[in-house]
């Protein structure tokens, strides 16, 4: 009777306005706060939070007014989720938000959609936080809980030995019950028994016994190519004019090598003269996907449920798969890193799933990056013919046997080591690698909650935000590189001059950002701790050696043998391909993404 009397009263109340208004407001910011502390992403957790309470209150509401059940349910929910997104609007622009004395766009504090829209809709992520950078200064609000910072002295608290774990970015990537790759790892004490791993199979020694041969026959097999383009005999090359796309050449070198290096050979992307299987169109929608949902972790979790989002990632693992297997099945031709990463001296030697993970890891990580710095070099190298000469100079001087002669893949330990100690090889390098940084927007990291916040820089940052030191804008803060946007390979080379900057042509000047000469005086600035392209503490990347190596014998090797001219196609609107446009063509989807470069070869002698 009680019962049925309470049950009447609440159904009578549910006619008066003031009192749907109340109920409604109770329960949104008591749903809100759920959210807000305990930040539930499952499908069942979210599903009990947002829709019972607003169905049962609908269903009362008719039972009270009669009035038509499509007027009264989409109101009831639709005021319900309206109030939770105010109440969440309102805390993220209040004072009482715990980044709220943090600079930064009101659309970027109050929503990621602005950065995953960076990212998936215009791919300039990494030129959009950079512009940030500028209007607003050092430290960045970026997101709700995320802040950015393009300041050298907060690298070591946010990525040194001691610095924070990776962040909320890396939630819910790899499906549940799936190994993870040592990329993904975010459990420090896992991730350090696995990196010993890959340290041993990366390292000098065995570069130089396992891996460098390895790769001068491919730099050698790509030169063959390049002399081919050179007379116009190559397919894909335009007939006749020796013009060929850089930019595709480059990764199909740096994907041969890496399925070498992986799975013991396979794609012969060179050979085939581009990707036959799919591989690298594959690549780029999962990385793009999955760089976008980063921006919102719990939407990997429904990102699995829809047919759109999952072709991508269905795609990739279906062309990544064929040579694992083949791998798998035929064993080991020799010890690439499938036979390292085994790991049979361990007592647990990891299981092959996690063996594949790491595998495919390394395809993604080792190709695309190598790719973009080579194509990036090339460009600047055609954009400023005085560097391009000196690079001329040095390597004839180096004298290295020459490649056409089949000659490379005979270089010894004595030509890798000329290669390593070439200044101004090196300065281009670092160069390129300043100004187009692979992974151009960092590596996020958290600031444990519970830990009650911590000091990075002159800056103190609470508990349960997400940081990251945005390397592209690190790398062009006027603080840490005098003419930050300018190629100047000078400042990287060691003189008597101010801020090791050695002479050159024009020793007594600098170029400004736009290439202009400009008077250098005591002041220039060149701030080697700022520079930080292959990241830095226990999570940097694990192949840098091997890749500088990668990078120095490919250009050693082609500047050896071969000129790149700027095409009339370059230089007019062809897609991608536009000289002056080339750089702010790149699109960053965690790695960048490289258009056409087309270039006419030459063969120097």
């Amino acid at each position: 009777m009680a019962s049925s009397f309470s049950f009447t009263c609440a159904l009578d109340a549910c006619g008066n306005p003031r009192v749907v208004s109340a109920l409604l407001l109770l329960a949104s910011f008591t749903t809100w706060r759920i959210f807000k502390h305990f930040e539930p992403d499952k499908p069942l957790p979210v599903t009990i939070l947002l829709v019972p309470f607003p169905a049962l209150l609908s269903i009362a509401c008719y039972l009270k007014t009669k009035l038509p059940v499509l007027v009264v349910t989409p109101a009831i929910f639709g005021a319900f989720y309206a109030l939770i997104l105010s109440w969440t609007v309102a805390y993220r622009l209040s004072p009482w938000h715990p980044l709220a004395r943090f600079p930064g766009p009101v659309a970027c504090k109050v929503s990621k959609s602005v950065m995953a829209w960076r990212t998936y809709g215009t791919g300039d992520q990494h030129r959009y936080i950079k512009t940030l950078h500028e209007a607003y200064g050092d430290i960045v609000r970026i997101g709700p809980n995320e802040l950015s910072t393009n300041r050298a002295d907060c690298v070591p608290e946010v990525l040194g030995p001691n610095g924070l774990p990776k962040g909320v970015c890396w939630y819910n990537r790899v499906p549940p019950g799936s190994p993870s790759s040592l990329v993904s790892i975010r459990d420090p004490a896992v991730h350090r028994v696995r990196r010993k791993v890959w340290d041993r199979a990366l390292s000098a020694p065995n570069i130089r016994e396992h891996w460098g041969k390895m790769v001068l026959g491919r730099v050698e097999q790509l030169v063959g190519h390049l002399e081919r383009v050179a007379v116009g005999s190559e397919s894909g090359a335009k007939a006749g004019e020796g013009v060929v796309d850089v930019s595709g050449w480059m990764s199909n070198f740096a994907f041969d090598i890496m399925g070498d290096m992986s799975f013991g050979g396979g794609f012969e992307m060179m050979k085939s003269g581009g990707d036959t299987t799919g591989m690298t169109e594959a690549l780029q929608g999962y990385n793009k996907q999955n760089a976008a949902l980063a921006h919102i972790p719990w939407a990997h979790t429904y990102s699995r449920l829809l047919p759109f989002t999952s072709r991508n990632r269905d795609s990739f693992a279906a062309t990544a798969r064929a040579p694992l297997m083949r791998r798998m099945k035929e064993g080991a031709k020799s010890k690439d890193l499938f036979w390292f990463l085994g790991d049979e001296e361990s007592p647990t030697p990891p299981s092959r799933a996690t063996i594949a993970a790491d595998g495919i890891m390394a395809v993604v990580a080792g190709s695309d990056t190598t790719a973009t710095t080579l194509t990036a070099l090339w460009y600047f190298l055609l954009r400023h013919p005085e560097a391009r000469t000196r690079l001329e100079a040095e390597v004839d001087n180096a004298c290295f046997p020459d490649p056409r002669g089949g000659d490379c893949g005979d270089w010894g330990e004595e030509e890798v080591a000329r290669m390593a100690e070439m200044a101004w090889l090196n300065a281009c390098i670092n160069e390129t690698l300043r100004l187009v940084p692979a992974i151009a927007s960092g590596s996020q990291r958290s600031v444990p909650p519970g830990s009650g916040g911590t000091a990075v820089g002159p800056y103190f940052i609470p508990e349960g935000t997400q940081i990251t030191v945005h390397t592209y804008s690190l790398h062009r803060n006027p603080a840490h590189f005098s003419s930050p946007n300018a190629f100047l390979p000078e400042r990287w080379l060691p003189s008597p001059y101010p801020c090791a900057v050695a002479p050159s042509p024009s020793a007594n000047s600098n170029l400004d950002d736009n290439g202009s000469s400009s008077t250098r005086d005591s002041s220039f600035i060149h701030d080697q701790d700022a520079f930080y392209p292959f990241s830095t503490g226990p999570t940097n990347c694990a192949g840098r050696a091997f890749a500088l190596f990668e990078v120095r014998a490919v250009v050693c090797a082609l500047v050896r043998c071969f000129r790149f001219r700027a095409t009339q196609d370059s230089r007019e609107r062809e897609g991608e391909g536009e000289l002056a446009e080339w750089e702010g063509s790149l699109e960053d989807y965690f790695v960048l993404k490289r258009g056409r470069l087309n270039v006419k070869v030459e063969c120097r002698r």
